[in-house]
């Protein structure tokens, strides 16, 4: 087993996070049967708080300070309590959602992502080994969105996931900013065509993740 591998998976509604983690978690277990893995997502602790918040605001650009105080809280709970354990017990982390995520959704609801990224650093939130970003066409993603067959939330109005696009590119470019301070909080970002099929995706991913995997698992560190 490998001596711990936290894995983020992010990007806008509709990209395929969750088909694409259960790929993931099938080609570690082909690669090592004896791998034990954790599949987690947030919000975790927060998750309830946030889902009545997010029900009460008919504006989802209301409250993005007191989401921000959530989401960190929760992600700072989530992380020391749960996955830094993990790693220590050789774990392979996989996770929908972290740091990305409310640099993007809170400051396309007005506040600056310096903030964001503070509130971060200030909460002492680790970094993933590696976090594969979906990048997904907003049309794309509101094709996808809509065949769900499900009521259209807050944070899936048009308008809104245009911006969300815009805004985990603009995260996106920053964290490709050797010593920025968005690229010292998420470490490596790499970024994937989220538009292609599901297969094409996860090989995408898997050519990109196994070679770590492999020599992870070859040094125990």
């Amino acid at each position: 087993m490998v001596a711990g591998l936290f894995v983020v998976f992010e990007g806008p509604d509709g990209s395929g996070k969750g088909t694409v983690i259960a790929a993931v978690e099938k080609a570690i277990r082909d690669w090592n049967k004896h791998q034990n893995i954790t599949l987690t997502r947030e919000p975790t602790h927060k998750s309830k708080e946030l889902a009545k918040m997010l029900k009460s605001e008919s504006d989802p650009m209301a409250s993005a300070r007191k989401m921000t105080q959530l989401f960190v809280e929760d992600r700072k709970q989530h992380y020391h309590e749960e996955i830094k354990p993990d790693l220590v017990k050789k774990r392979v982390v996989l996770c929908d959602r972290y740091s990305i995520s409310t640099l993007v959704y809170q400051s396309v609801q007005g506040l600056p992502i310096n903030e964001l990224v503070a509130a971060h650093v200030d909460a002492n939130i680790g970094a993933p080994d590696i976090i594969f970003y979906l990048a997904l066409e907003p049309e794309e993603a509101l094709r996808r969105i809509a065949k769900r067959g499900q009521q259209i939330e807050k944070f899936e109005q048009p308008e809104f996931i245009k911006k969300v696009v815009q805004q985990h590119e603009l995260v996106y470019a920053q964290a490709l900013e050797e010593g920025s301070p968005i690229s010292k909080l998420l470490g490596r970002v790499v970024k994937i065509n989220a538009n292609l099929s599901p297969d094409e995706v996860a090989k995408a991913i898997l050519d990109v993740l196994e070679p770590i995997y492999r020599q992870r698992a070859e040094n125990r560190v």
